[in-house]
């Protein structure tokens, strides 16, 4: 299955991407760094939370899996203006 991902690249060449394995090759290519931007965590109450550098946080998520899609939706919101789905 072939997977795809979302990114941007800057007048200065810049890259800017939501991290996942399918960039490991990618950042062989040059100067990388990568920095947190998140966790997803079990909730103290059950289930998932996704909190975020900024201080959202969102949940609880009964899935550790939605929890994850969330985080990916609120970041993409944030990087690439997409509205996300919360």
């Amino acid at each position: 299955m072939q997977k795809t991902f979302k990114l941007s690249i800057s007048r200065s060449g810049s890259i800017t991407a939501i991290y996942d394995d399918v960039h490991a090759d990618l950042m062989t290519k040059g100067k990388a760094q990568v920095r947190r931007a998140s966790n997803v965590e079990p909730a103290p109450q059950g289930g998932w939370t996704a909190t975020m550098t900024d201080g959202t946080v969102l949940g609880p998520y009964r899935l550790r899996k939605d929890a994850l899609d969330a985080e990916v939706a609120y970041l993409e919101s944030k990087l690439f203006g997409k509205e996300a789905k919360l």
